[in-house]
């Protein structure tokens, strides 16, 4: 493959994570509110169910903080702190064992 394919592709898979999947699930999943990552979310973004799975909750975390890493944007760190705090709220019982949801 050629450098100017491999930067094509590249762009393209940047593009398609941060302008279509990471901004889906900020603008829609999100959960300012009560915290957390909303899950059950329809095509659109509507939501239709308000369980949150603690394993999601986990991966949207670390997805945050890997971005943050990468990309070095103050709303990815701000975001993986808002998991955070929800995972260290919600997310184990007193006894230390984690929640499924």
């Amino acid at each position: 493959m050629q450098p100017a394919q491999v930067r094509k592709l590249r762009e393209f898979y940047r593009r398609a994570l941060l302008d279509d999947t990471v901004a889906f699930w900020v603008r829609h999943g999100i959960d300012r509110e009560c915290g957390g990552v909303l899950t059950h979310l329809t095509r659109e973004g509507a939501v239709y169910g308000t369980d949150k799975p603690i394993l999601f909750a986990r991966r949207g975390a670390w997805l945050f903080a890997e971005l943050y890493r990468g990309y070095g944007e103050s709303s990815f760190r701000e975001l993986a702190l808002h998991g955070a705090r929800f995972l260290g709220t919600h997310g184990v019982d007193t006894h230390g064992r984690v929640y499924f949801l």
